[in-house]
């Protein structure tokens, strides 16, 4: 029990460190304009470019939760890793509702966590259970 909720943590973990890092990136390619306030965000300032690698963080996080809690904690069946999922789900739609969002991104950020962290332990499986 203790090696689970140990994987669940640590795919929380890995799973906002990837968020953060490919959030990082959009930053770095694509740097605030003037004029954008942070603290009352206008995504209509924002580059597409820079919403789409939101998105594709909000769907890589979850992959890798997923991921390394199925290595990590090796439990029997998905349901650790969609924990994950649920988790990033939350915090998308929180997100979602405090800054007005074009509804691709809506759509994403809604339909993305679960399938993702769900294809993470798919993958783990594989890994875990392929020969060596």
């Amino acid at each position: 029990m203790g090696r689970r909720i140990g994987g669940l943590v640590l795919g929380i973990v890995a799973a906002g460190l990837v968020v953060m890092l490919v959030e990082g990136l959009g930053h770095a390619m694509f740097p605030p304009q003037a004029g954008f306030d942070p603290a009352a965000p206008n995504l209509a300032l924002v580059p597409v470019g820079a919403i789409a690698l939101v998105a594709l963080a909000w769907t890589l996080g979850p992959l890798a939760g997923g991921l390394v809690c199925t290595l990590v904690g090796k439990p029997p069946g998905p349901v650790p890793a969609l924990v994950v999922g649920l988790f990033f789900l939350a915090a998308d739609v929180a997100n979602l509702a405090m800054i007005p969002s074009p509804a691709w991104l809506w759509v994403v950020g809604i339909a993305a966590p679960l399938p993702a962290a769900w294809l993470g332990f798919a993958a783990a499986r594989r890994l875990r259970h392929s020969p060596s």
